[in-house]
């Protein structure tokens, strides 16, 4: 999977997203949806270039691990 639904967005009780390791090439900008998202792992996604400006709203982010 390179690509996570705009749907994703409406999971509004998401506490984490491990994408880590993964083919994923972005985060659909819907994220900001995800109002109780805690932990994004998006470690080694050597494919990603770019987190969305949605990530922004993610209010109770925690932990955003983004290495490699």
């Amino acid at each position: 999977m390179t690509r996570l639904p705009e749907s994703l967005g409406g999971c509004v009780s998401l506490k984490e997203l491990r994408c880590d390791g993964s083919l994923v090439e972005s985060l659909p900008i819907s994220i900001g949806g995800c109002t109780a998202l805690e932990k994004l792992d998006v470690s080694h996604c050597e494919t990603m270039r770019a987190l969305p400006e949605g990530l922004g709203k993610c209010v109770a982010l925690k932990q955003l691990l983004c290495a490699g």
